[in-house]
């Protein structure tokens, strides 16, 4: 017991645990902690790489010299491949190409 009259909880464990055990346990969590931190790295610059390339809406509205609502109902009526990124439409220059193609042919 500890002065306070109260059992010490260690780590949300019931009973007593030796303080090797203790360090082992929070190394643990730490080693996880680290891998999610790698993993969550190696995503975001994967993400990065791949929104670097992708194309907004506005973009193909220039490149397509029509207004950007012309791209927005050519998305949804799934004329023109695209990505929704939270609130955003993105294309990748490819699906624009293939677009251009289908209507020149």
């Amino acid at each position: 017991m500890s002065r306070l009259g109260i059992e010490p909880r260690t780590l949300g464990l019931k009973g007593q645990i030796g303080p090797s055990e203790v360090l082992a346990r929070i190394r643990k969590r730490w080693s996880l902690l680290d891998k999610s931190r790698a993993a969550i790295t190696a995503d975001l610059k994967l993400w990065q790489e791949l929104a670097s390339r992708l194309l907004t809406a506005r973009e193909v509205a220039a490149h397509l010299r029509v207004s950007t609502r012309t791209v927005y109902t050519l998305c949804e009526e799934g004329k023109l491949l695209h990505v929704r990124i939270a609130n955003a439409i993105r294309i990748e220059p490819a699906a624009l190409a293939a677009f251009v193609r289908s209507r020149t042919e």
